[in-house]
């Protein structure tokens, strides 16, 4: 049976969608601090924070660079595009509620600049996304970090925020990065994109949204679709080329997670240890195996950077129609959508064995206040601030400006979207992999020996480095 969309997120579907309407090109913009008239986004950001005078000065938030451009943390002026007008109401919202002057500054090295200004006293930033994980561990572990859950006016327990991101990183009552709806368009969206018209060709009649929220969307039924796929139309010219075009440089490692596995988990001791066994990788592998390499042919692999993706083969061959299935990722491939001349439907990678607890694999989006901010309590202000406006009004915008690009009004596709967003899921052993002995285990396995039975020899080959992992971990876990 399909969930249906509250009520509350219709009214913020209707209300994204007027800020997008009450534009015009014969007049320009209001520029003026935007009014929170709407009950639900004035009850919620005039009641949970206080009001605090930060003196006009600046705040500065740090990311890699480029950053900024596909995240919208920050707009200084309105473009017309509605993503990019939301953010600099946000902007204007939470500088005018506590008179502070935003700055956004991007740095290659937010670890290195994060250590300087510790040495030299700190109070240079006020707020920090860094790179997912590339010098994070040791943000972490070398105390540059506050503790969030030590300040105060941090909801964290509100749905603003990723819970299962929030358990899985709070370490001995300590918590210093976290992922909120601030970051909603850079924290990826990892799932399937299906032809739904090659789909109905196919003969099935199943609607696959009803599959999914039964729990019935299994590696073992997406398997007997994409073999399918070599029969349809054959002979009258309408041939489904492939049933899966697989992004195998990144899509094993959030198979890995989907159907099933761990980096790290907790022992009853509550440190950490490996989460997955040779045995249990085994399983996953063959699993795996089977849907890549005994479905007739019908896999188009593919690999490469997230910039190479817009003219690649395996994008090139869906857009023309002729695969049913491709890895994607509708965060940070949210703009190619609307190529796309066909119906698709939104799916999350499958389970292993059945049952609605489907992992979309997310590795970004993270904030944490240097621990040497300025003022880590008005840092944690704005930081609740920036979330719960976006959690208001730039989520449905984003939701809404996905389907709208495609020229799309399926509520059954807004609702399964926000499904896959509340359904995130993060691994604190990422954080920790840096180097990806890890998360590139079934890569490796399957690409490079393509044998599921190189799973034992490689987690001996590389032992100490599973180690090192788990190591780091713990060494978090005993200073705190």
């Amino acid at each position: 049976m399909k969930r249906k969309l509250s009520q509350g997120i219709l009214l913020l579907f209707v209300l994204a969608l007027g800020f997008c309407a009450c534009k015009s090109e014969d007049q320009p913009p209001d520029t003026t601090q935007p009014s929170l008239s709407e009950e639900t986004g004035a009850e919620v950001l005039q009641d949970l924070l206080p009001t605090i005078d930060m003196g006009n000065r600046e705040f500065v938030m740090i990311t890699e660079p480029t950053w900024n451009e596909y995240n919208y943390f920050y707009a200084d002026e309105y473009n017309g595009d509605p993503i990019n007008d939301t953010a600099y109401r946000r902007t204007m919202y939470v500088e005018n509620r506590f008179q502070f002057v935003m700055k956004y500054t991007e740095l290659a090295g937010v670890l290195q600049a994060l250590r300087n200004s510790d040495m030299a006293g700190g109070g240079d930033y006020d707020l920090v996304y860094p790179h997912p994980n590339d010098g994070t561990a040791a943000l972490l572990t070398e105390g540059l970090l506050a503790n969030l859950r030590e300040l105060p006016n941090l909801h964290l327990e509100r749905e603003w925020y990723s819970q299962q991101q929030v358990t899985d990183y709070e370490v001995n009552g300590n918590l210093m990065l976290v992922v909120s709806d601030y970051s909603i368009i850079g924290q990826g969206i990892a799932g399937l994109l299906c032809n739904a018209d090659r789909y109905a060709a196919l003969g099935y009649t199943d609607d696959l949204y009803d599959v999914v929220y039964s729990g019935e969307w299994t590696i073992e039924r997406m398997t007997e679709i994409v073999k399918d796929t070599a029969s349809v139309n054959e002979g009258a010219g309408d041939k489904i080329d492939y049933g899966l075009v697989f992004r195998s440089n990144s899509a094993c490692n959030i198979f890995s997670h989907a159907l099933g596995e761990n980096i790290l988990v907790r022992n009853a001791d509550g440190e950490f240890e490996l989460g997955f066994t040779a045995s249990s990788m085994t399983a996953v592998a063959e699993a795996l195996y089977e849907l890549l390499y005994e479905t007739n042919g019908n896999v188009l692999f593919g690999e490469g950077t997230d910039a190479m993706f817009p003219t690649s083969e395996m994008w090139t061959t869906y857009r023309q129609g002729s695969s049913l299935f491709i890895t994607y990722d509708f965060g940070v491939f949210t703009r190619y959508l609307r190529e796309l001349e066909f119906e698709v439907c939104y799916l999350p990678y499958p389970t292993l064995e059945g049952g609605a607890d489907y992992r979309v694999v997310c590795g970004s989006g993270f904030f944490a206040i240097p621990a040497k901010a300025e003022n880590t309590e008005e840092s944690a202000v704005v930081l609740e601030s920036l979330s719960i406006y976006s959690y208001e009004y730039m989520r449905p915008e984003f939701f809404n400006t996905i389907l709208l690009g495609r020229l799309s009004e399926n509520q059954n596709d807004y609702e399964m979207l926000e499904y896959l967003h509340n359904n995130k899921f993060y691994d604190f052993g990422v954080t920790f992999d840096e180097t990806g002995v890890a998360k590139n285990l079934l890569y490796r396995v399957l690409f490079s020996y393509n044998d599921v039975r190189a799973v034992t020899t490689y987690m001996r080959g590389h032992a100490g480095e599973l180690q090192e992992v788990v190591d780091s971990a713990n060494a978090l876990w005993e200073n705190n």
